[in-house]
């Protein structure tokens, strides 16, 4: 037996919520969780491996640096090469807003 079409209307917006509300509680939970690690407990850790390493404090706060800037360049090289991967035009303009 077919649904009415408001019947289907309603479900499909039902479901169009529930995916929003879905992605939007991850989304939270995950910023959450990444920006702790790599805000409060990363930096300490690596730190105190550059340290037993036999490297100056200075020197630690530095690799940090040097690491967190080498890796976000890596992730944005491979962004746009995903990007223009997939054969749209207006993929390059959306890699650099």
């Amino acid at each position: 037996m077919a649904k009415p079409e408001a019947m289907t209307t309603e479900m499909s917006d039902k479901a169009y919520r529930k995916i929003i509300n879905s992605w939007a509680m991850y989304d939270w939970a995950n910023s959450a969780c990444v920006t702790t690690i790599m805000a409060a407990m990363f930096p300490p850790f690596y730190r105190s491996l550059v340290i037993f390493a036999g490297l100056g404090e200075a020197n630690a706060t530095a690799f940090w640096a040097y690491t967190t800037s080498l890796m976000r360049g890596f992730k944005d090289l491979l962004s746009i090469r995903l990007t223009l991967g997939n054969g749209s035009r207006n993929s390059l303009c959306l890699a650099f807003r």
